[in-house]
């Protein structure tokens, strides 16, 4: 969608090319909007997702091994399928072709450790719309906690490795100028590394060195000053009640005081009205 929409614009797009970015990235969310509404299997989600729960022992080594291998191997059949189904069915030709050769021949056009470094950037900011994505169960919440992150590295130009392994077989499958040897080695390999790092060490241990098992003792730490802090402004709750008894407003220990304290004055003076004082 993002290919042939961007890539069929070109008066607007060639007098204004930071508008073909935005139309694209604009687009681009949809894909991991529906992977996280499904259920879908995406290897660089899971490089963070399972990572964070084997720092939290919720999985093994084993686990983690299946995950980031078997998604990695879904992802490069699926995305080639993809890649030919949308070819065959006419859907590179035009403005599209044109920009799907150009996104690739740029891919392959900087240095490993570019690539490396935008990959790493590039799955922070996937990482992190996973991370909000899973924060809400409601659709039109979803929607907008991944497209801001998403739509951000797309824009900006950063790498993603299962984008990629569709973008590069579409691109070959169009006769565009590119070298299987230059797509494996100059962007595919390092962009994977890349993106791996970002999940499993930016994203997922550093959010378990917060607020999870590695970084437990910040954990303790936390509660110590959340219990001080209920400890500065106490509250008084009610234990039990009985059956069709109103809930009583929560009241602070000073407050209960007062309360307590004009209780009893009314209490002492009722008893001096019966003794006739």
């Amino acid at each position: 969608v993002a290919l042939s929409v961007a890539g069929n614009i070109p008066g607007l797009g060639d007098a204004n090319p930071g508008l073909v970015k935005m139309v694209f990235a604009s687009l681009f969310p949809v894909n991991l909007l529906m992977i996280l509404t499904t259920g879908g299997q995406l290897f660089t989600g899971n490089s963070a997702t399972v990572a964070a729960a084997r720092y939290e022992n919720l999985v093994g080594n084993k686990e983690l091994i299946r995950s980031w291998v078997v998604s990695l191997a879904g992802n490069v059949v699926g995305c080639s399928l993809m890649a030919l189904a949308a070819w065959y069915a006419g859907c590179l030709t035009g403005g599209a072709a044109n920009l799907c050769a150009k996104m690739a021949v740029g891919k392959v056009g900087t240095t490993p450790l570019q690539n490396f470094a935008k990959a790493i950037m590039c799955n922070w900011m996937v990482s992190l719309a996973v991370f909000l994505g899973g924060a809400t169960n409601n659709l039109g919440a979803k929607l907008i906690a991944v497209w801001f992150p998403i739509s951000l590295f797309v824009a900006i130009g950063l790498e993603h490795s299962v984008a990629n392994l569709f973008l590069m077989p579409a691109a070959m499958l169009i006769k565009a100028s590119l070298s299987w040897n230059n797509i494996i080695f100059r962007n595919v390999l390092p962009v994977l590394a890349g993106n791996a790092i970002a999940g499993a060490i930016v994203v997922a241990l550093s959010y378990s060195y917060q607020f999870g098992r590695v970084g437990g003792k910040q954990r303790a730490v936390f509660a110590e000053k959340l219990a001080q802090r209920e400890k500065k402004s106490p509250m008084v709750e009610i234990a039990s009640l009985g059956v069709g008894e109103a809930i009583p407003t929560p009241v602070t220990l000073e407050e209960a005081a007062t309360q307590k304290e004009d209780g009893e004055l009314e209490q002492e003076a009722a008893e001096a009205m019966v003794r006739g004082e």
